[in-house]
Order: C-alpha cells, then structure tokens, then sequence
C-alpha cells in the first residue's frame, strides 16, 4: 500500500480517480463461499458488457440497517423502542412532545437515537440531543445535534458524521460515501457541508481525506468540493482550488491520467479546478502528448435560477492545428424558454483531421395554457480539403389543444443547402416544407385534417416530392365509437379523400380510400398517414424473425440467463388463457380509388395458433398472407406481398436440457430461380447441468444450398470468482472458423484481478483484439493497468492506460471497446454474450 501511494504522490500526474468517460461500468459480481451457488450470468452494462468485474468495496462502516416504512395507517405514528421519560410540555397540544433518554424511537422508516428527543407529530419536526443518530434507507446521520424535517426528507446536524446511501445519490454510487463536517445540511436534492472531509473509507484513520472548506453533492449529478486538499496516509498530496466528481456514468475524467496511444504516443491530461463561485466553475486543461504537443483548454459552468449553461474550449499546438469549442446554454424568461447549442471541430486527429464541422442550434419556445409556439434554426457545415457543403433550417411550429377535444399541430419550415465538390460549380437548393395535423373527436368517428406540402424555392432541378398531401381527410372510427360495446369482432374503420404526389408522372393524384381492419390481435392503421403505420408485410418479418433473428440475439444474452429466449417463447408464456392452445388473428381489407382511373384492393391476414403443454413442450404456427390486385400510382400504397406459414418449436428433454427449432415456408418464392420455398431451418440447443455453467449452440440450416451454413457455440462457466465466457462461429460454407473468442474475468492471486478478452478472426487468420487489464486492490481504491490492442480495423495500434480509481464513485475504462468507441462482444463482435 505505501509503495503504491509513494508513487502516486512522486507521479500524481499519472493519477487518475477514475476517468475515461468513454463506457458505462457494470458492477462487480459478487462472490460467495460456495462456488456451486454461484450463478454463470453476469451483471452488464449496456454500453460495454465486458467491463472488468474488479474489487468489491469494502463494508459500510456503520451497519445500522433502516426500518420497514410503516403502512398509511400506521404513517403518523410514533413508536417508543426505549426511553427514560416523555412527556408533554403543553397538556393542550399533543403533538409537540419530548423524551429523554437513552431514547431509541422509530417513525416512518426512520430509527431515532439520542440523549433527548423533541419533536412535532404534525409537522414531523424533530429535535436530537447529545448522542444523536438519525437511521434511514438513504444514510447514517451521527452527532451531537440533529435537525430532521422527516415530511421533507430534510436534515441538520453539527459537529456530525453523515454516511451516504447508493439510495439518496441515485445509485449512481457503488458504495457508502461518508462526510465529517463542523455543519451539515441537506436531503435528497443536495447534501451541502462545511470545513469537512469527504471519503469513501470505511476505517476510522481512512485512507485518503478530500479536505475541504464547502462540499455540495447533488444526487445523480455531482459532488464539487471547494478549496480542497487531497489527503492520502495522512499526508496532503495536492491542494485545488475546487474539484469536481461527477457521479454518472460517462462523465469527463477529474483527476490526471496517463497512458500510450498510436495516435497521442505517451501522454498526460491533466485538470485543473478554479473557483469563481458557489454556482460558476471552470476547469482549466493542461495536456502534453509527446506526437501531437500541448493541448491547452478550459471548461466553464454556470447556473442560477433562470439561466445555466456550459462552455468548452480546447487546443492542440505542435503543429496540428485542431481546435474545438462548444456551448450549450439554456434561459428561461417566465414561462417561455430560450436555448442554444454550438460546436466546432476543427481537423480533430481521431475523427476528422481533414475537416472542420460546425453545427449551430438555437430554439425560442413559448408556452401558454392550451398551446406552444417555438422558433427556431439549426445549421451544419462541414468543410475539408475538397468539398464543402452547408445546410440551414429556420422553422416555426405551433401545437394546440383544447378541452373540445381538438388538437393540431402546424410545422413550417425553410430549408437551404449549398454542396461543392472539387472544382466542380456550386450546388444550391432551397425549399419551404409545410405540415399541418388536425385532430378532431366526433363522438362516433376521429376526423383528422393533413396537409403537407414541400414547395422549391428559386429554380431547383429534378425536384421529386413522393410525401405532398394537399389535403388528406379522414374519418376514423372502431367498435366502441359505431356500437358501444366490445362485439364479438373487433374492428376498425377508416374512409380518406384526399390528394397525393405521384413520382411518376409528376403529377396530383385524388385518392378515395376505405380500409377495414378486424381480429383480436393488435392491429392498426395501415396506410402512412398521421398515426404510425403498420403494414402485414413488416408484421411478417416481425414474426419470422422470431424463429431466425430472434434466437440469434437470444443466443447474444447473458450466459446463465434464465428466461427463455427460444423462437415464439414470448407469445405462448405471456398469454393470458389458461387453455394450452391459443388463437390469435387480424385481418384488412382496403380499397383505393385513383384520379388517373386506376384502382387497387389489399387483402391482409395474420394467425398465429400457440399449443404449449406445461413447460416442456410449446409450438407456435403462423400464416401470413398480403396481396395486392389492380394498380397503384402511389407509392405509399404499394406494400408488397406475402405469403408464408413458419413454425417453431420448443422442448424441454430433460431438466437441464432444451432444443428448439423454427422454419417456414414461403407459397411465393419462385423456385425455378434455384430458390428453395422451404427457409433458413433454426436449431438451438442449451445444456445448463448447473448454475455455474451453461453451454448452448445456435446453428442455421441453408435450404436453397442444403448446407449447414454457420453454427455458434457459447459457453458460460462460473465455479467461483473467475468467470470465464467462450463463443465460437464456424462457417459450414467456407469450412472455416470464422471467429473465436474468450473472455476472462476476475482471476484473482491475491489482492491482485486479470481480465482478459482475445478475439481471433479465422477469415484473418489474426488477432482483431487482444485486450488484458490487472486491477490492485487498494481497499476503497484500485489502481488499474491496462494494455488495449488492436491491430487490425480503424486506427489500428496498442493502447496502454494506468489509473488509480476509487471504488465507490462511477468509473469507466476502455476494456472490451474498439477504436470506435463499439463493444466487442463474444463471438460476432456485436457485445454481449
């Protein structure tokens, strides 16, 4: 420990509490005496399921476990654990009372401990004296005085301890944070302290203090320390002006780091905090990357009541030329609200570093009681070596509503581009585009008014607009609305006149539309109008890819899962009839009628018949048939055609072991091209003898080439600590091993983890990713090295980072991402397991 420490202090620029800002964390699993009672699955994190697992901090350091909050009933009542004496001070008021003690009481999910106790029934007001501790699900307060306005989740305290909850800092903690100040105040929108000590620690003498005049921590937001010393055995390291700790996920990094890039070479980025008041920070950036130069910068925040806003600047000298700023402030101006964003990058040498793009965003929006009228412009530029192109938007929108039953939404915009390429001429375009929605409820029907319109400004070439609808009415109207009550067919209805854009001849279009819907599954509209669209021909890959896709991203889940993720396991389990077969079906007919004398009727049908027989045996069979007949001049009402049944089955064929299975059969594939009827067959099969282990493959079958075209094999295996994941993809087409991969996690000598993740790519014949990470437990710290290659794909290169964390506040590394910020997964690389 003192070696660690002695080195950071004689290389604090290479300390880093906890910064990449680059991936969420996961939590770290835990571990157990009894290795067989450990699950395979492990807890992940959407952004990067591969983090590694590291240390579990230490116990919080005052075990006090808060009461069960009482029942509405029982909400208001005060229950005496123990005490010496209580009384009334004033025999006509029975709610101001006190008690003294030793007093141990109990209210409303609180534990109340002190010498003497005064306090209100009614305004849930009270007073602790003199051995003062104050016990809730979101901390420890201890101390010689205690103020807690309970109604108000509100606290005081002097000369107090408070221990820190995840549960009031919106778990975006991992473990207790602890401060010791001369006064305390707060709840659970912010905790404010002076002259006191923050820390993670859970021991009497901790490990390492954040000394410092003001402390304010906001819950899921951040915790800024004024006038701060860091304190580490006892010893000041760095004294800052302010520091600040964000406390969620993905936030920029506080302290220094260190690391090696192929891009950076060996570099050291570095903040630093200056105070300029209660409510104002800003942070100056001093970096130095031994291939680019110095990289100079600052980032200044700022809120009041009414105003708040952040702005960022930052440069890279040696000759790079990159540069980048941006702002981002918000106004409010009583009711209405004022907001602008801008960016600038200029040759940024890991995106961009040919470019400079620029973008501009501003918005003014007034509310008033039944409308809202917002203006606004938005503009892009991105400008290299041979191009440049610009766009603009300047909008206006307005949406009302009314008790009537009416509501409207009206959109006007203009839009301008320019593009030049080369030395070729320059390019402009300018149009205005024009949407209007107006919704009315008719008791028996909906009617609904649409107007959309993009109408060129100046001259502009080969102008095509497939979206015009100057207007479109439509009544709509169902079951309930026509009958009052719920038939035995439920159905919808809907008739629509209006004019349309055809591409084709470039010419207006009248349509005269009726469509009927009907089934007691979901349905819906089924033409692109104002409500979201829902067509049979996406129900039909929607199904299927429950017996394709689906599996395959079962198949990408977390090892040891125990949900069910076979094709069609949803729609038998989550049925509501306790009948082992189940029917379910919709329907739609709609007609059209077109100006240029044409016609076209659309037929739709989807059933679904699900047969399950406890939990070892369940069968889901599907048809899905769309048809068109006649003719179409618009595009919208062109939806293709199906006609398929698929099949997929279930079945448990011992206690720890399943086998599922789907295909179907298309009646329109055309097999005089070579193609067969018969689709893709899917096969999986999970083998979990134990918790601790799970071993599944996912294999497809190719009808048209009658070849078993690829099979996936993972394995999850966790006897104890270690948790090690394997997936592997072989290509029964090219006979290859198209991918191989393992994951490492939490192999542990001593005080000391490795994590690892290996990924080769057999098409390669070469590593993609070789990633390993040591963490060293430093009890409510870890210090991190890690070494990142990748030396195939974008910026391909080795990585090296060094990091010092603290265990308890939101971390990220690198581990488990490519160059582009992706996760990398088992397997196809596509995160997850």
């Amino acid at each position: 420990m003192k070696l660690v420490v002695s080195l950071a202090a004689t290389s604090l620029a290479g300390v880093a509490f906890g910064q990449s800002g680059v991936l969420r964390s996961i939590d770290s699993v835990e571990e157990s005496a009894k290795p067989d009672k450990i699950a395979a699955k492990r807890q992940t994190s959407i952004a990067n399921p591969l983090q590694p697992s590291g240390f579990g901090g230490p116990p919080p350091k005052h075990s006090d476990e808060a009461p069960e909050k009482p029942t509405k009933e029982k909400s208001k009542q005060l229950e005496i654990v123990k005490a010496g004496r209580f009384w009334f001070p004033d025999k006509n008021d029975r709610n101001v009372f006190e008690i003294t003690g030793p007093v141990h009481c109990r209210t409303q999910g609180y534990d109340i401990y002190a010498d003497y106790v005064t306090g209100n029934l009614k305004t849930k007001i009270y007073i602790l004296k003199g051995n003062a501790k104050l016990v809730s699900e979101q901390g420890v307060i201890v101390g010689q005085y205690i103020e807690a306005d309970l109604a108000n989740e509100h606290y005081k305290a002097q000369d107090s301890e408070a221990d820190l909850r995840p549960s009031l800092l919106k778990g975006q903690v991992k473990d207790d944070v602890y401060i010791k100040a001369r006064k305390t105040e707060g709840g659970k929108e912010k905790v404010i302290s002076e002259n006191g000590y923050l820390t993670t620690c859970n021991r009497d003498d901790p490990h390492f203090e954040l000394a410092a005049e003001r402390v304010e921590i906001t819950p899921y937001d951040e915790a800024v320390l004024h006038r701060v010393k860091i304190v580490a055995l006892n010893r000041t390291l760095i004294g800052l002006p302010r520091l600040t700790i964000p406390l969620q996920e993905g936030a920029d990094r506080y302290l220094p780091d260190v690391g090696e890039s192929t891009e950076e070479g060996y570099y050291i980025k570095t903040r630093y905090g200056i105070d300029i008041g209660k409510k104002d920070g800003f942070d100056a950036r001093l970096d130095y990357m031994s291939r680019l130069g110095a990289g100079i910068g600052g980032d200044y925040k700022y809120k009041t009541d009414k105003r708040k806003g952040r702005i960022q600047l930052y440069g890279v000298t040696g000759g790079q030329n990159y540069f980048e700023y941006s702002v981002s402030h918000t106004q409010t101006f009583g009711k209405n609200v004022f907001a602008l964003d801008s960016s600038l990058q200029n040759r940024h040498y890991l995106n961009a570093p040919t470019s400079s793009l620029l973008n501009v965003r501003t918005y003014y929006r007034v509310l008033q009681d039944k409308s809202t009228s917002q203006i606004s412009f938005y503009q892009t530029n991105n400008e290299s070596s041979n191009s440049n192109s610009t766009s603009r938007t300047l909008g206006f929108s307005n949406s009302q509503s009314s008790l009537r039953l009416f509501r409207s939404n009206l959109n006007i915009d203009w839009v301008a581009s320019e593009n030049q390429y080369g030395t070729n001429a320059k390019t402009e375009r300018q149009q205005v585009n024009v949407r209007l929605n107006a919704q009315r409820d008719l008791k028996k029907a909906n009617a609904i008014l649409e107007y959309q319109r993009t109408i060129p400004v100046g001259e502009t070439i080969n102008f095509v607009n497939s979206a015009d609808r100057t207007p479109v009415l439509t009544l709509q109207s169902s079951n309930t609305k026509l009958l009052g009550m719920k038939p035995f067919l439920p159905f919808q209805t809907e008739l629509s006149i209006g004019e349309f854009s055809d591409t084709t001849s470039k010419k207006q279009i009248t349509r005269e539309s009726f469509l009927f819907t009907f089934g007691n599954g979901s349905s819906g509209r089924f033409d692109s109008g104002y409500s979201s669209a829902m067509d049979y021909s996406s129900s039909y890959n929607s199904s299927y890819s429950m017996s394709s896709g689906g599996t395959t991203a079962g198949m990408q889940g977390s090892p040891g899962s125990n949900r069910s993720m076979v094709p069609g396991a949803d729609s038998v389990q989550t049925g509501s009839s306790p009948s082992p077969l189940n029917i379910s079906y919709n329907g739609k007919f709609k007609q059209g009628i077109y100006s240029d004398d044409t016609a076209q009727y659309t037929t739709g049908l989807n059933t679904t018949a699900s047969y399950r027989v406890g939990t070892n045996l369940s069968m889901n069979l599907r048809y899905n048939y769309l048809d068109s007949h006649g003719y179409s001049p618009l595009s919208i009402d062109r939806q293709g055609r199906s006609n398929i049944s698929t099949l997929d089955l279930d079945s448990r064929l011992a206690r720890s072991l399943t086998l599922s299975a789907g295909t179907g059969y298309d009646f329109f594939q055309d097999s005089k091209f070579g193609q067969s009827k018969w689709q893709m067959v899917n096969m999986r099969t999970e083998w979990a003898p134990a918790e601790w282990f799970q071993f599944r493959t996912y294999s497809t079958y190719d009808t048209t080439q009658e070849k078993l075209s690829n099979v996936r094999f993972d394995v999850g295996y966790k006897p104890g600590a270690t948790f090690v994941g394997i997936g592997a993809k072989y290509d029964g087409i090219r006979h290859t091993w198209g991918n191989l991969s393992v994951f490492v996690d939490g192999l542990k000598m001593g005080r000391l983890k490795l994590s690892t993740l290996l990924i080769y790519n057999g098409y390669l014949k070469k590593f993609e990713s070789r990633h390993f990470s040591f963490t060293y437990d430093l009890h409510c710290a870890e210090a991190i090295f890690q070494v990142l290659d990748n030396p195939t794909g974008y910026r391909p290169g080795t990585q090296f980072v060094f990091m010092i964390r603290l265990k308890a506040f939101p971390f990220n590394t690198p581990f488990g991402t490519g160059r582009t910020g992706q996760s990398l997964g088992l397997g196809y690389g596509r995160g997850g397991y």
